[in-house]
């Protein structure tokens, strides 16, 4: 084999390993950066950014109605449906949440979490230019196993729950008020606390979250 066939057969090689890594990197994220977003609707009135936990003034009201799309294009909507809810607010560039969600997922799977009990996750301040984008990947890697909701560009389904920060912990009876709201990734040891909480109603004092990410 010459010099030149050599060449010939280097380049081409090269440039089939190119391809290769574009296509998989092209396999991890959305063909569109629209893809990381949903359609969404608010039906009511926004509840308060949270500023202080221990008193906050959203307790009792009813909140919006929020309906969107999930990572597949299927319909998810939170709203009063005689189901006691947890709903998490997420963004996929906070440390808090991405050290949140696995450890929830654990302990879902090692407990079950409640059947009277339902948990959805809402995926919002989506950004293409910060770091574990997008959203819907980093769910689907951590086998998260509850409803999701893509915010839009607007971050309509955040600023209709009042979030201040990251991850943001929404508490629901079945007719759709608010039971309780904090933020902050919480000691694996409170999350029954929480399911507890859902599932009778009753606000009590959680207490220890580790830390958040401001929102925005």
């Amino acid at each position: 084999m010459n010099r030149r066939l050599l060449i010939g057969v280097a380049v081409v090689l090269g440039l089939a390993l190119v391809v290769a890594i574009a296509a998989s990197i092209a396999s991890e994220v959305p063909t569109n950066i629209e893809d990381a977003y949903g359609e969404v609707t608010v039906e009511g009135n926004p509840l308060p950014v949270l500023v202080d936990p221990s008193s906050d003034v959203a307790t009792g009201l009813v909140t919006p109605t929020v309906t969107g799309t999930d990572p597949e294009g299927n319909v998810v909507t939170i709203g009063p449906d005689g189901r006691n809810k947890v709903v998490l607010v997420l963004a996929h560039w906070c440390p808090f949440c991405q050290a949140e969600v696995p450890d929830l997922v654990d302990w879902l799977e090692a407990t079950g979490g409640d059947p009277d009990v339902d948990l959805y996750a809402v995926a919002t301040s989506t950004d293409p230019t910060r770091a574990n984008f997008p959203p819907q990947e980093w769910l689907k890697d951590e086998n998260w196993p509850a409803p999701i909701i893509l915010d839009d560009e607007s971050n309509s389904a955040g600023q209709a729950y009042g979030v201040a920060s990251f991850p943001f912990w929404l508490i629901l009876d079945g007719d759709n008020r608010v039971v309780m709201r904090f933020t902050g990734r919480l000691p694996n040891e409170l999350l029954p606390t929480v399911w507890q909480v859902a599932k009778t109603g009753e606000a009590t004092g959680l207490g220890g979250p580790q830390g958040s990410s401001p929102a925005g």
